[in-house]
């Protein structure tokens, strides 16, 4: 009860909090609440509300923890979080912990990260040192706004990895921006099955390691705040005493967004494969292993062009509520043992869309041999397209009917995790990497339990990396003094 009366006072001096949320992966229900205070001084408190394991409300602690709720949600306070909490905070109604009339302001500060990017590329003193200054030609270069200003000049940090109207994920922004790395494995778990209960069913380790992903999740939106709000560049972050980014600072008005980014949507958690492939199965399963998917990870952008000069017919795209798929979707590498036969030049294509085959009679009269045409130079060139076409997603949807995840520290490069998996004898199908998260496809589903178990963790944090790159450095150096001395 003493610790609940020391937090109560010390929420009391704030204006500033941090907020996140967690979901119970068996059914969705919001159960775990995080919060972080930007005091004025240091300490500050990471607060962890457990929501399925809340004292009775005729208790003392409850009325404690009311109280706590009414002084962070109070008039006049602004809370930072990394996606909409106005969503993400109505289940909490059903608790009664406070009066859900919110009068404090809640800023998601993800919608303001994109602009604040691009802005920071566009203004970094590290490839233009001379940038406040005058130039000659006597354009003032402070006043140039970042879409005259080509942020390609930019050679020391790396340029968007998402469209314009695409959300960031916080491990990639805290990436990209600070060269920081978060894990984010723990997103998807077992919320409410008690991180601090003894009767919980999770074991010591998993619950340390799940409390501190909930922290850290925290932290990496406060590192985050006062860059994006009040545009600070590169070398500003860098130089900032960190206290500076974990203190209460004076509150500005929000920078305007990008009218792009004001109608963003961004896609569910679990994305429906079916219409993302606008495929019929019932035996897909979703891919949900991370907090943010999003459709430019998944799938290469779609092109109109087709190959060669062959004039293929548009079919009618039809909409599955979540995005259009076009006819002339792209074959991936993986996919090229999945040919499509066209037909041999100077033969006319029928446009035959319901695939009828021609009585066998009339075929045979048209043919100078008594050989019969296989059913597959029957079809028209457009149904062969669009069967193709079905094959390939098909194909490429059992990729990832059976799969493995691992975060990943984000200096690994493909090939290298190639060569790890093989160096452990994993037969994978196919490997992606999906916002820190790599997601490696197998076989079945006796493969995927084998691999499981047999794959560490933290294959690939950073410790490993650094491993790793230390014994490719000592290997290329034994390499090439064998070679000087031959």
């Amino acid at each position: 009860m003493e610790e609940l009366h020391l937090l109560v006072h010390h929420v009391q001096q704030c204006i500033q909090f941090t907020i996140d949320t967690e979901s119970e992966k068996s059914n969705g229900q919001l159960a775990l609440i995080q919060m972080q205070t930007i005091s004025p001084q240091l300490p500050f408190l990471a607060i962890l509300i457990e929501l399925q394991h809340l004292p009775s409300n005729h208790l003392p602690t409850y009325v404690k923890i009311k109280e706590f709720f009414s002084l962070v949600f109070r008039s006049g306070n602004k809370l930072y979080s990394w996606d909409d909490m106005d969503k993400e905070l109505e289940p909490i109604q059903d608790y009664h912990l406070f009066n859900w009339s919110l009068t404090a302001s809640l800023i998601d500060i993800q919608l303001y990260f994109p602009d604040w990017y691009e802005w920071a590329l566009a203004h970094c003193e590290s490839c233009r040192p001379n940038h406040h200054r005058r130039h000659p030609d006597g354009i003032n270069y402070d006043n140039v706004t970042t879409q005259n200003y080509s942020s390609s000049m930019c050679v020391c940090h790396e340029q968007s990895p998402y469209r314009p109207n695409e959300k960031w994920a916080l491990q990639k922004a805290l990436s990209y921006a600070a060269h920081m790395f978060i894990d984010k494995s723990s997103t998807v778990n077992n919320w409410a099955a008690g991180l601090t209960s003894n009767n919980s069913t999770l074991s010591f380790g998993r619950r340390k390691k799940m409390i501190n992903y909930a922290i850290y999740d925290c932290f990496s939106t406060t590192y985050l705040i006062r860059l994006v709000l009040e545009k600070w560049t590169f070398n500003q972050l860098k130089d900032t005493n960190i206290v500076d980014l974990f203190t209460s600072f004076k509150s500005l008005p929000l920078p305007t967004i990008n009218s792009s980014h004001k109608k963003n949507k961004k896609l569910k958690k679990n994305i429906n494969l079916q219409k993302l492939f606008n495929i019929n199965d019932d035996d897909l399963q979703p891919i949900s292993d991370d907090d943010e998917i999003y459709l430019k990870q998944l799938i290469e952008p779609v092109t109109n062009e087709q190959p060669g000069n062959e004039k293929i017919s548009n079919d009618k795209q039809e909409f599955t509520g979540q995005l259009l798929v076009n006819d002339a979707e792209l074959i991936s590498e993986e996919d090229n043992e999945i040919m499509i036969d066209n037909n041999q030049e100077g033969q006319p294509a029928e446009d035959n869309d319901n695939d009828k085959i021609q009585p066998a009679a009339v075929i045979e009269g048209k043919l100078p041999t008594t050989k019969r045409r296989i059913t597959h130079q029957q079809r028209s060139r457009v149904s062969r397209q669009r069967r193709n076409r079905k094959q390939n997603n098909t194909h490429r949807i059992r990729r990832y009917h059976h799969y493995i995840t691992r975060s990943m520290y984000y200096r690994f490069t493909m090939p290298s995790i190639k060569k790890i998996l093989k160096q452990h004898h994993i037969n994978y199908v196919h490997v992606k990497e999906v916002d820190g998260i790599l997601i490696i496809g197998v076989k079945n589903s006796l493969i995927q339990q084998q691999y499981q178990d047999q794959i560490p963790e933290d294959i690939f944090d950073r410790k490993h990396y650094q491993i790793h790159h230390q014994h490719r450095h000592q290997h290329r150096h034994q390499h090439h003094h064998q070679h000087h001395h031959e």
